[in-house]
């Protein structure tokens, strides 16, 4: 018989009596942080601005929040928001959808740039993309501890039992995600070292293309959030067109022609 992992912590990290701080909230805590100190090591290495990057963190945060919301209450359960409008204003009951969090960050780094002309509109994305896979890899972890997205059923030796799920062995699918975005994140980094801003556009794209076409196999392994297109899932669909818009702007940054944008 297979020994699988079994898996059931605790979702409190610590508790107090009756309050608690949670492993969820303190991944979205961390994830904050590690993007204001990539924001900010960007700056230094650069001579840009750094102080400037705690307004970033604030516009970023809430731009991709609220667009992660109305993402999230639009595409997945639009039945229960129209008729329940107040309930998308409470985000801690209900769900959070990266894509629509990824488009409200763009708006409101465009805020933010009309703020502050010193930085151009694709510096700051593509910084941004570099940065936000450290909290892609925090919120996964967070996710795992809260034993949530789980996997489909399965029989590899890794296997996952969520006890506060079910009893059967799944994939552990938000570890999937971490494990790759931090492998992402290393070979990011590297290749900024080398590139510096000498191809404007290209941390923007090559994220665009590579977390999402990673996240559009790995929900293979996941439990289906509902039907898509030509057989994918709703999650799956939504990932296809920031796939495609990545390889368009991946085009124009090899070829030179957003040199007058960086």
């Amino acid at each position: 018989m297979l020994e699988y992992i079994i898996w059931n912590p605790n979702p409190d990290a610590v508790s107090f009596g009756s309050f608690a701080i949670k492993w969820y909230g303190l991944s979205w805590t961390a994830s904050i942080f590690g993007t204001f100190l990539m924001a900010y090591w960007f700056c230094k290495q650069e001579g840009k601005d750094a102080e400037k990057m705690t307004d970033l963190i604030i516009y970023v945060f809430i731009g991709a929040l609220i667009g992660a919301r109305l993402v999230h209450a639009l595409v997945y359960q639009p039945e229960y928001y129209f008729a329940n409008p107040l309930e998308i204003l409470k985000p801690w009951k209900g769900g959070l959808a990266s894509h629509g969090g990824i488009v409200g960050a763009f708006v409101a780094l465009w805020f933010f740039k009309k703020q502050n002309p010193a930085f151009s509109y694709l510096w700051i994305m593509d910084r941004t993309a570099i940065a936000s896979i450290i909290a892609g890899i925090f919120i996964r972890l967070g996710n795992l501890m809260n034993s949530e997205l789980i996997g489909k059923v399965t029989d590899v030796s890794w296997a996952f039992i969520f006890i506060q799920v079910d009893e059967s062995p799944r994939h552990p699918s938000v570890l999937y995600e971490a494990v790759f975005y931090t492998l992402v994140f290393v070979a990011m980094v590297l290749l900024y070292l080398r590139l510096r801003n000498n191809l404007p556009g290209i941390y923007l794209s090559i994220f665009l293309i590579v977390i999402f076409t990673a996240r559009l196999l790995i929900e293979f392994t996941k439990v289906p959030d509902g039907e898509g297109f030509l057989g994918l899932s709703s999650t799956q669909t939504l990932h296809i067109p920031l796939i495609l818009s990545g390889f368009v702007l991946l085009y124009f940054s090899l070829t030179g022609k957003l040199k007058k944008y960086g």
